[in-house]
């Protein structure tokens, strides 16, 4: 190989490096200036004492608390039956919002709409200007009380709040659950079981903070490095694949023919005399 080449291939090799440097950067930068306010809206109505959901309700909230919190994300607690409340504004204090999250106890009826309003007062009044503002809301049935639950996600969208709504079990309310998140810009999930839930809590907490847009402009870099230090050897390696396929061809096609100025017959190339008028080639 000339020295020239080999220049331009460490040129291009340094080129997609370089490149995949700069797109991992900016990828980072933008996932360190996504900052959430995120209000976990959770249904405590009689009917989450069955078959345990509350408690595997309490166990995705703490997965899910562990999976976003930082010093930059913030998580509140609003806890709704008949009655509604907000037990912890956003914080940054993990520990603090467990604890309120395994004071929860299940009675009365669902006043969904009346979750999302409170929420909603909640991350417009005291949520952070740079924050994005986001409801998880969890329920396993439907409202019963309280304000009409789409009326109450159209003010949220105006606010620029984005509710993520899981329906736990088959008597959630899915078509006004998947309205809600539609009017948002969120995403509706259904969860059948505890794992279910736990696995929906994580893909909602992925969706928030996915980091697939600097993995992947690492990836670049990946692919980058070993093309930098074996261009000579891919090179060698096509150009290889390239003659044999070359030769299979000519192989394929068999030994080259001259046709007979005469009678057209066709000779083999290097034949002195026609095969058959027998005229010097």
């Amino acid at each position: 190989m000339t020295k020239s080449k080999r220049q331009i291939q460490l040129a291009i090799g340094l080129a997609i490096i370089g490149i995949a440097c700069v797109l991992s950067y900016y990828s980072i930068e933008e996932k360190t200036v996504s900052i959430y306010d995120v209000y976990l809206v959770i249904d405590v109505s009689g009917s989450m004492l069955d078959e345990g959901k509350l408690d595997n309700a309490k166990n995705a909230a703490n997965i899910f608390i562990d999976s976003i919190a930082s010093d930059k994300n913030q998580i509140g607690l609003v806890k709704f039956s008949s009655l509604v409340k907000v037990l912890s504004k956003a914080t940054s204090d993990s520990q603090s919002l467990k604890n309120m999250i395994q004071s929860l106890v299940a009675e009365d009826g669902t006043a969904l709409g009346d979750g999302i309003k409170i929420a909603t007062d909640s991350l417009t009044l005291e949520g952070r200007s740079q924050a994005k503002k986001v409801m998880l809301l969890l329920t396993d049935g439907m409202a019963t009380e309280g304000i009409d639950p789409v009326g109450a996600s159209i003010v949220a969208n105006q606010n620029g709040i984005t509710i993520f709504t899981v329906g736990y079990g088959t008597d959630a309310d899915a078509n006004t659950l998947n309205a809600i998140a539609t009017n948002t810009g969120g995403q509706y999930f259904y969860a059948q079981s505890g794992q279910d839930l736990v696995d929906v809590f994580n893909r909602i907490s992925k969706i928030l903070i996915s980091p697939l847009a600097h993995y992947g402009s690492r990836t670049l870099i990946l692919v980058a490095i070993p093309i930098l230090l074996f261009l000579p050897t891919l090179e060698k390696g096509m150009r290889t694949v390239i003659e044999k396929a070359e030769q299979t061809f000519l192989d394929k096609r068999g030994p080259a023919k001259s046709t007979c100025p005469k009678c057209g017959y066709k000779n083999t190339l290097n034949a002195k005399f026609c095969a058959k008028c027998g005229i010097r080639q």
